[in-house]
């Protein structure tokens, strides 16, 4: 069965919506969550800084 809907996280109405002070609070809420081990991030890999350096320049960036 297929999914209805749109996936993703859909931020930039909520935030042009938002008081600075709900954007503060919601930021607040988020790091405690984050804090308590409750949320996190997966990352697939890391990488070396001095290597986004060295494409950057490659780049001309």
């Amino acid at each position: 069965m297929g999914r209805s809907g749109s996936r993703g996280l859909w931020i930039v109405n909520w935030l042009h919506n938002s008081t600075p002070q709900q954007i503060a609070m919601t930021h607040a809420e988020l790091a405690e969550v984050v804090a308590q081990g409750m949320l996190r991030a997966e990352s697939e890999a890391t990488y070396p800084v001095a290597s986004s350096a060295r494409r950057s320049t490659m780049r001309g960036g």
